[in-house]
């Protein structure tokens, strides 16, 4: 990683590793909770936490880090978007929604590994 990845790596981290839970629906779709950017309960994931309140909008929940509106929220936020960065968030992403809160010190630094 560059220093510009390492840095939004870190920030991610830092903001999942203190967080410690999942930013998710608090009601389920049958039967299964659905992760979101910015959840009503104020919690946000991976990739969320870097979305400023003023670049986020309702439509982009259920979409990927590269999706337009996404991508362009994140720009608009300010991050960086070159380099690796789409898949660093991604990998950040899968761990927030796959993985329990209690593994994910471990798969995170398994991504920087990779990366």
């Amino acid at each position: 990683m560059n220093n510009i990845e390492q840095e939004l790596f870190n920030r991610v981290k830092t903001h999942l590793l203190n967080q410690g839970e999942r930013a998710e629906t608090d009601e389920s779709t049958h039967g299964i909770k659905m992760c979101q950017y910015h959840a009503e309960s104020g919690l946000k994931c991976a990739v969320g936490c870097l979305i400023d309140d003023n670049a986020y909008d309702f439509s982009m929940e259920g979409e990927a880090v590269n999706d337009d509106l996404v991508y362009d929220a994140l720009i608009k936020s300010g991050i960086d978007m070159g380099g690796k960065a789409v898949s660093i968030l991604r990998a950040l992403q899968h761990v927030h929604d796959s993985r329990e809160p209690s593994e994910w010190p471990k798969c995170i630094d398994e991504v920087e590994m990779v990366y």
